[in-house]
């Protein structure tokens, strides 16, 4: 989940070229990790 979670975002930023934890829509890592079905 966590590992699928962050291959997206690292892709989008290499696609996007920026380097932010923060995603280019708002989003940062909670967000992503729950969209992928991580429960904390």
């Amino acid at each position: 989940m966590l590992e699928a979670a962050a291959g997206m975002h690292a892709s989008d930023m290499a696609n996007n070229n920026y380097a932010s934890h923060t995603d280019a829509n708002g989003a940062g890592i909670e967000q992503r990790a729950n969209q992928h079905g991580y429960t904390w």
